[in-house]
């Protein structure tokens, strides 16, 4: 019985790390960069004191599962450090709003598009500067 007991446990344990290890080498392929995929480009925005909306057209193309989100802050030379800051899964989304923003600052922002294996380009570099606070009383 006891047997019977471990033999289960580490056939479990093994499915799991299967899946685990599936979803790790999946994810870590959607990095690859494709040129056919759709870039996002006409990126709107409406800027508060701490938060960022964005609004861009929607994607049809089937390849496309969602869209992810890249924010850096400027720095002297063209050596940007974007950083992924979202993933939407949904090609269809046109809207995203980022409220971990500091009122008076300045960022810069870009969006990918991705599918099964593959990412975009970057899209358009969108420079935003926040509202400043209000004055102390």
């Amino acid at each position: 019985m006891r047997r019977s007991f471990q033999s289960m446990f580490h056939l479990s344990l093994l499915t799991v790390l299967l899946f685990l290890d599936g979803c790790a080498v999946e994810s870590m392929t959607a990095i690859k960069t494709d040129p056919s995929m759709p870039v996002i480009k006409n990126v709107k925005t409406l800027v508060g004191k701490t938060s960022v909306g964005f609004e861009w057209p929607r994607i049809y193309d089937e390849r496309v599962k969602g869209i992810l989100v890249y924010r850096a802050e400027p720095r002297k030379g063209n050596e940007q450090r974007y950083v992924r800051i979202a993933t939407i899964d949904n090609r269809y989304a046109t809207h995203y709003v980022d409220t971990t923003v500091r009122a008076g600052r300045e960022y810069l922002y870009t969006f990918k598009t991705y599918g099964i294996l593959y990412a975009s380009m970057y899209g358009d570099i969108v420079r935003v500067k926040t509202a400043l606070p209000f004055p102390a009383v």
